[in-house]
């Protein structure tokens, strides 16, 4: 293939694929992203500006929580976090133990607790049982509920999880139940997976409560718009005070990283990214212009990339005669005026055609058998019983006219033009 034509091909699938990504219609971005200003399906826009409306004293923590968290000594501040996981450093977790303290509240619904934090919130109050991550339930629709009767009245909220448009099963995560004791130490349980495992908890510090929400999803734009998951974010937030409310927008880390930090092994910090890919293909656009330049490499290589060598000749392949042969030994017998030997060979070329088209072997000539070729030929089976029957006449005539012979061929001749 030369140049010129390895271009236009390259040009003509790169027109392609970008008319595709032009005239595709509007898709939804189905990551976990959290964030306020997000309309996407797993965003936290609706929950964002119902707290913003309902509360006149509503704060965005947008730098750290040294300048963006006072410590309320009234006793009346809410802090509230919802994401994936979250990134303290040492002087945001001592602004938020001291906010908490002072008799705020704080409620944190992530997947993960950062280490950091939960090292002051919880050591080992149960049994000498130290903190580690949630505990997982893998499914694709999970119900929730609370322990307080009044709020367990509402009945059992429904949750489905769901990407792009299709329901999946995903990890639900929940708390442990050794973390719950009698001690006042201890967490408290305040709403229920599946009625079995605590998702919702409750611990307190200082003068303060300190909720931990082990589900974030719940609290996106996608199951805010169904009346179940509104309800079940209501009664969720409604364990906060009527004071003032701090966003946090700060601290939120994106899906792709994670950082913790062990402070019973201060050398377990740790820092996993994905790559530096892991940006591109998070980006339709930028996704999609890698994906095409892929595309085009690929190409190049397909086409370009050949040891070059000079033309090779084309060779003719041999012509296939055996039509002409039939016509040459067809006219013989004609000239011959042996038509009956002529019916017979034309006979046996319609029931070869039969068998290799059809895959039906004719043996008894039964009406069976007829109807068979004619269910899937779609040929009337009256032509075909008339084919046979006038066939078994020639077989058994001595002579066979002119007349005869052409009436015979008419015959197969029609049914070759009707059958499908």
């Amino acid at each position: 293939m030369d140049k010129r034509k390895v271009t236009i091909l390259a040009v003509a699938v790169f027109a392609i694929m970008l008319l595709f990504v032009m005239t595709r219609g509007k898709r939804y971005n189905w990551k976990e992203t959290y964030v306020e200003n997000s309309q996407e399906p797993f965003g936290t826009n609706i929950l964002f500006k119902v707290l913003q409306n309902d509360n006149p004293e509503f704060n965005i923590i947008a730098r750290n929580y040294v300048d963006d968290l006072p410590i309320d000594s009234t006793g009346h501040s809410n802090f509230v976090f919802v994401g994936q996981n979250l990134f303290l450093d040492t002087a945001d977790v001592t602004q938020l133990l001291g906010f908490v303290r002072a008799g705020n509240n704080v409620l944190i619904s992530s997947r993960k607790v950062p280490f950091d934090l939960m090292f002051y919130v919880y050591y080992e109050e149960c049994d000498d049982n130290y903190w580690d991550h949630y505990n997982e339930l893998a499914d694709s629709i999970v119900s929730m509920n609370f322990e307080h009767p009044e709020l367990a009245e509402d009945g059992i909220f429904d949750f489905k999880h769901s990407t792009n448009g299709k329901v999946r099963s995903r990890q639900w995560h929940f708390i442990d139940e050794k973390y719950f004791c009698d001690q006042e130490e201890g967490f408290i349980p305040i709403g229920k997976l599946e009625n079995d495992y605590i998702n919702f908890a409750k611990k307190k510090l200082g003068k303060g409560n300190f909720y931990l929400h082990t589900n974030p999803l719940v609290f996106t734009n996608y199951h805010l718009l169904e009346e179940d998951g509104l309800a079940y974010a209501e009664n969720v937030f409604s364990h906060l005070s009527d004071g003032p409310i701090y966003w946090d927008k700060y601290s939120r880390v994106p899906e792709n990283i994670m950082r913790k930090r062990d402070r019973r092994r201060p050398d377990s910090r740790e820092l996993a990214e994905n790559g530096p890919l892991s940006y591109i293909l998070d980006q339709p656009s930028l996704a999609w212009a890698w994906y095409i330049g892929i595309g085009l490499a690929l190409l190049f290589l397909a086409f370009r990339a050949k040891r070059k060598q000079r033309i090779i000749p084309v060779v003719e392949t041999n012509s296939n005669t055996s039509m002409e042969f039939i016509n040459t030994i067809s006219q013989l017998y004609f000239v011959k005026n042996d038509h009956k030997k002529l019916c017979v060979k034309k006979m046996k070329m319609f029931q070869q055609f039969i068998r290799e088209r059809y895959h039906i072997l004719i043996k008894e000539k039964s009406p069976e058998e007829f109807q068979r070729i004619s269910t899937i030929s779609e040929v009337p089976v009256t032509d075909i019983e008339k084919i046979f029957s006038y066939f078994k006449n020639i077989k058994t005539s001595i002579y066979v006219s002119d007349e005869s012979l052409i009436t015979f061929h008419q015959m197969i001749d029609g049914f070759h033009k009707r059958c499908k």
